[in-house]
């Protein structure tokens, strides 16, 4: 059975965390890297409704594209975010996120958002390697553009 250490590690070779935006919080959040997983659920954010559906099918791992914290103040009722970070340890399930490195990615969000948009030879900008710039196949105006997006 795979661990939580293991899971994280073949995300960071396909996204490694040294790639995140300097204002981004990715990682392992929560958790110990030694936890067996046998389930993980997989969410665009952690919401309370996504700890209570994780611990509802037994899943001992989340995996988020948007941090559970950026700037944590405490663990407990005091601060929304610590709620969530107890009630995820309460419930011994894990947090892994991976933001602006999986969105930076070769084959990662831009590179999938521009391919759905259509765009053509999508590159990486400079300097932030974060998004993509390419052509579409045809000129489009703004406003047919927009409904595509």
């Amino acid at each position: 059975m795979p661990t939580v250490g293991q899971i994280f590690a073949c995300l960071q070779a396909k996204a490694p965390v040294e790639t995140r935006m300097d204002f981004d919080n990715v990682g392992l959040l929560v958790g110990s890297p030694d936890w067996d997983v046998k389930k993980v659920l997989l969410s665009l954010d952690i919401t309370g409704s996504v700890i209570g559906e994780a611990g509802k099918i037994g899943a001992q791992l989340v995996v988020s594209h948007h941090p559970l914290f950026f700037s944590l103040k405490n663990i407990g009722s005091l601060d929304p975010q610590g709620v969530k970070a107890m009630n995820l340890l309460t419930g011994r399930i894990a947090a892994i996120c991976m933001h602006t490195n999986l969105d930076a990615a070769d084959g990662g969000v831009n590179d999938a958002l521009a391919a759905a948009l259509g765009v053509l030879e999508a590159k990486p900008y400079e300097p932030e390697h974060i998004c993509r710039v390419g052509t579409l196949p045809e000129p489009l105006a703004l406003c047919a553009f927009l409904p595509l997006v």
